[in-house]
């Protein structure tokens, strides 16, 4: 049985070993990048009103937890309305997830962003690093299908990111 993320990470090795032409650079990066902002914007804010417009109907997310003890990866998959769900709740902790140096692929309506990450608790500070993958689809505007995580607790792995020291080089830009 294929997992969603073992089927996501299948299409995009078969996309990286066939002869697809990507245009050049992303036509409509500025109009995908934006979507991933409002995304980050709306869990600060915990607007589930506005993440739940965001999805496709049926998306899911995948977390990649930081490997056991033993070694063994630890991998979460959850449907995106469980997340807006939470949202909902008096217990959401706001926090801000900020990006940089993002890589955008569009072939026609189909698009792939990855970028690395770093989460800041409102409540508490640092909490993790990571890499965030985002596919999305446009149909009558550009909307989230599919997201996966991983969850890097350890601030090296923000330099191995690539972290920058300025807030100016990271998006989105929050409101004070």
């Amino acid at each position: 049985m294929r997992t969603p993320f073992r089927s996501c990470l299948l299409s995009c090795l078969a996309l990286l070993a066939t002869d697809v032409t990507l245009a050049e650079g992303a036509p409509e990066q500025d109009a995908i990048l934006d979507v991933i902002d409002e995304f980050f914007l709306a869990l600060q804010a915990g607007d589930a009103d506005t993440m739940d417009a965001l999805f496709q109907p049926h998306t899911r997310t995948v977390l990649v937890l930081p490997d056991e003890d033993d070694g063994t990866a630890s991998i979460r998959v959850r449907e995106a309305e469980e997340t807006v769900e939470r949202m909902r709740s008096p217990q959401w902790a706001p926090f801000r997830e900020s990006y940089w140096s993002p890589t955008v692929l569009q072939r026609g309506r189909l698009a792939t962003v990855w970028i690395p990450y770093v989460l800041i608790r409102e409540e508490g500070g640092f909490s993790h690093c990571g890499i965030d993958q985002f596919t999305l689809t446009k149909a009558d505007r550009w909307r989230i299908d599919f997201v996966a995580f991983t969850i890097e607790p350890s601030r090296g792995a923000c330099a191995e990111l690539g972290q920058p020291d300025d807030d100016a080089a990271r998006r989105p830009t929050f409101p004070e």
